[in-house]
């Protein structure tokens, strides 16, 4: 065997392993991650109702109505973020996503130049480790 045949079996164990390693971190992460956003949509859609006076005024009556709202509310951003799909093609919709390294948009941090990508976070950061 030589030494060109030793090094394209040994790359394509590398890419097996992290294929395997992405799908597992994500199956993992994935669960913990959509129930945050799930929270965070509720939250979205109350405060969205709070803020209006003309919402409030129309579902005082009417809570069945209100109950509707909320639910259309939550398929619209459900359908947005992506969360209608299975949950299996998800997770190879994210691990494709991370093997072309876009990790998405950061919530709450920035970076210095101001950018909410989480790459520009990690390269930023990554000189000074």
């Amino acid at each position: 065997m030589g030494i060109g045949k030793y090094v394209i079996i040994r790359l394509i164990n590398a890419f097996a392993v992290l294929l395997i390693a992405l799908f597992i971190v994500s199956l993992v992460f994935s669960t913990a991650a959509e129930k945050e956003l799930k929270a965070q949509i509720y939250e979205e859609i109350m405060a969205q109702l709070n803020a209006n006076p003309q919402l409030q005024k129309a579902f005082a009556a009417n809570a069945t109505a209100r109950e509707q709202w909320i639910e259309t509310q939550k398929k619209l951003k459900f359908k947005l973020y992506g969360l209608d799909k299975p949950l299996f093609q998800r997770i190879l919709l994210r691990v494709g996503e991370q093997l072309r390294l876009k990790f998405g948009k950061s919530h709450s941090l920035k970076s210095r130049s101001g950018s909410s990508e989480v790459k520009d976070i990690i390269l930023e950061a990554l000189p000074r480790t």
